[in-house]
C-alpha cells in the first residue's frame, strides 16, 4: 500500500519536479553560452580579425595600409567618460 502509493503519486512528482530543473538550467546555460559567443565576436570586431583564431594576428603593423584621405586632427579618437558640460 505505501509502495504503491510512493509510484503512483510521490515518484510522478518529483520526476516532474526534475524534468522542469533540468530544462531551466539548460536553458540558463544556453543563454550563458549565447552570451559568452557574443562576447568573443565583440573581441573579434574590436580587433577587426577576419579569423577568430588568429586573434587579429595577421601581420605586422607597418604592413597596415593607410587611410584613403587625410583624416581631420582628433578623427578616430575615442573619449570615455561622461559628456563635457556644454557639449551634446
Amino acid at each position: 500500500m505505501l509502495a504503491a502509493n510512493y509510484r503512483e503519486a510521490v515518484l510522478p512528482n518529483q520526476v516532474r519536479t526534475a524534468q522542469q530543473t533540468l530544462a531551466g538550467l539548460v536553458t540558463a546555460y544556453l543563454a550563458a553560452l549565447s552570451d559568452q559567443w557574443a562576447a568573443v565576436v565583440s573581441v573579434a570586431s574590436l580587433q577587426q580579425a577576419d579569423d577568430l583564431y588568429l586573434g587579429g594576428a595577421e601581420g605586422p603593423l607597418d604592413e597596415l595600409h593607410a587611410p584613403p584621405c587625410e583624416q581631420p586632427p582628433g578623427a578616430g579618437r575615442v573619449i570615455i567618460g561622461p559628456p563635457r558640460r556644454g557639449s551634446r
